[in-house]
C-alpha cells in the first residue's frame, strides 16, 4: 500500500510532458445505441503507465459525461469504442497520463436512427442552358433498396423501386434522407447536353452527404488546356463567408495565384469560377479552403465536343479539428534549416541561405499562408533578392517553400520549439 501510494505521489511530482494534440476524430458521429469504433489521431497520445486507481493515471476517453472504452493506445492514435449517450452534440475529453484532459467542444455528436437524417448535396438539380447553345439537363433518380417506402424531396419511393426526383430548384439542393434508410438509398445525378446526345451520354455527377464536407480540398492533376473549358464549383452550408482558392503548378509547387471569393446562398451557399493558369503550367492543381465545412469539384468541357470530365476531391475522413489562425513566435528547426519568428517577421537561416518575411497576419483554414520578403544565397556580400514563400502549418510542423527568380530552397520542415542547433553559415 505505502509503497503504490509513493507511485503515484511521485507520478504526479513529475513535470508534464509534451502537450496532446488533436488532430482528427474519425467518425466524428455516432447513433444513441454505441458501439462505434472511433479512431482519434494526433500526437502525443501515448499515456506513461502509473500505478494508481485514479481514473487521471490512465488514458481515457470521455464522450460527455460517459466513458468509452479504450481498446488501442498509441503515440498517434487512440481507438475507442462510442458508450451509448442521449441524442444530441457531445464534448470529447482526451485524457493522457501526466498531462490535463483535452475538452474538445461539441466534437462528437449522437443521433437517433428513428428521427434524424442525413443532408445529402445535390450539385446540379435541375437543367441549364450552357455555352455555345449547349441545352443542360440533370435527370436525378433515387433507388430504394430497402423493405419500406422513403420520401425524398417530395417524392414517396417504395421499396425496391426507383423514382425520378422532381426538383424545382435552379442550383444545387440539399436532400434530408432518413438515416435509417440512408444505406439503402442511392441518389444518382446524370447531367448531358441534350443538343449533343447523338455523341455524349452526358456525366454522372456526385451526390455528397455533409458528411464528407471539410475546411480544405485539394483538386490535383488538372490539365491546363485550351481545348478545355475549366470550371471550380464549390459548395457550403447557408450563408455569406469567404473561400480562398489557390492554383498551384502541380509539377513545381509554384504558386499561380490566389483570389478570394465569397459564397453566398440561403439553401446552399455556392460558387464557380472559371479556372484561369498560364499555358506555361501543363499541369495544375487548385487548393479551396474556408472557415466552415465546404465541398467542390471541377468540370472539364470539351470546347468541340462538349464531353465533360469531372475531377472530385477524395475524402474519406471526417473534417479535422482547426489548426491555428497564426504563425506562431518562436524558434523553429530542423537539421540545416533554422527559422526565428517574432510578431512581425520572420528570419530564416539555411547554412549559406539567409532569408527574412513578414509574418502573415492570417493563416488560411487549411494552414497554408503565402506571404514575400527576401533571400539571400552564397557569401555574405552577395544581394539579397526578392522572394516569395509558401508556407503550411500543422500542429508545430511548417513546410516551407522559398522561390526566387533564379532559385528554390525546398521544400523542407522545421518544429516549433526545436533545440536542434541552427546551421553554421557560410564564411
Amino acid at each position: 500500500m505505502q509503497r503504490a501510494l509513493a507511485l503515484f505521489l511521485f507520478a504526479f511530482s513529475l513535470p508534464a510532458l509534451a502537450d496532446i494534440t488533436i488532430s482528427t476524430v474519425t467518425p466524428a458521429a455516432a447513433l444513441i445505441g454505441g458501439g462505434t469504433i472511433v479512431h482519434i489521431h494526433g500526437t502525443n497520445l501515448l499515456g506513461v503507465p502509473l500505478a494508481c486507481a485514479a481514473l487521471q493515471c490512465s488514458v481515457y476517453v470521455q464522450f460527455g459525461d460517459v466513458l468509452g472504452t479504450v481498446v488501442v493506445d498509441s503515440a498517434d492514435e487512440i481507438v475507442v469504442v462510442a458508450p451509448p449517450h442521449a441524442a444530441g452534440p457531445v464534448d470529447l475529453v482526451v485524457n493522457v497520463p501526466l498531462n490535463g484532459p483535452l475538452t474538445l467542444k461539441s466534437a462528437f455528436t449522437y443521433q437517433d436512427p428513428d428521427d434524424s437524417a442525413i443532408r445529402v448535396l445535390l450539385p446540379i438539380a435541375m437543367g441549364t442552358p450552357g455555352a455555345f447553345n449547349t441545352k443542360w439537363q440533370a435527370d436525378v433518380l433515387a433507388h430504394n433498396a430497402t423493405t419500406g417506402s422513403v420520401d425524398i424531396a417530395g417524392t414517396t419511393v417504395p421499396p425496391m423501386s426507383t423514382r425520378r426526383l422532381s426538383i424545382t430548384s435552379s442550383s444545387a439542393v440539399f436532400l434530408d434522407i432518413p438515416r435509417s434508410a440512408y444505406d439503402g438509398v442511392t441518389i444518382t445525378t446524370h447531367a448531358h447536353d441534350a443538343t449533343h446526345d447523338a455523341e455524349s451520354l452526358g456525366v454522372d455527377v456526385p451526390s455528397v452527404p455533409e458528411t464528407q464536407f471539410r475546411r480544405a480540398l485539394v483538386l490535383p492533376g488538372i490539365p491546363n488546356d485550351f481545348r478545355y473549358r475549366v470550371l471550380l464549383r464549390v459548395y457550403g452550408f447557408p450563408g455569406a463567408y469567404p473561400v480562398t482558392i489557390r492554383t498551384r503548378d502541380d509539377q513545381t509547387e509554384e504558386l499561380i495565384n490566389s483570389v478570394t471569393a465569397v459564397m453566398q446562398g440561403t439553401g446552399v451557399a455556392y460558387l464557380q469560377l472559371p479556372l484561369a493558369a498560364p499555358a506555361a503550367s501543363p499541369v495544375v492543381r487548385v487548393e479551396v479552403s474556408a472557415n466552415v465545412p465546404i465541398w467542390g469539384f471541377l468540370t472539364l468541357t470539351n470546347n468541340v465536343t462538349e464531353n465533360v470530365t469531372t475531377i472530385t476531391p477524395s475524402i474519406t475522413v471526417a473534417p479535422d479539428v482547426p489548426s491555428t489562425t497564426t504563425l506562431t513566435a518562436g524558434r523553429w528547426a530542423s537539421p540545416g534549416y533554422c527559422l526565428t519568428v517574432d510578431s512581425s517577421t520572420a528570419a530564416l537561416m539555411t547554412g549559406c541561405g539567409f532569408g527574412h518575411f513578414s509574418v502573415p497576419p492570417a493563416i488560411d483554414p487549411d494552414g497554408h499562408f503565402e506571404t514575400d520578403g527576401t533571400f539571400l544565397s552564397g557569401p555574405i556580400p552577395t544581394q539579397p533578392q526578392p522572394a516569395h514563400f509558401s508556407g503550411v502549418v500543422n500542429n508545430g510542423t511548417l513546410a516551407l517553400i522559398v522561390r526566387t527568380s533564379s532559385s528554390t530552397v525546398g521544400p523542407f520542415s522545421v518544429q516549433l520549439g526545436s533545440t536542434v542547433p541552427c546551421p553554421i553559415p557560410c564564411p
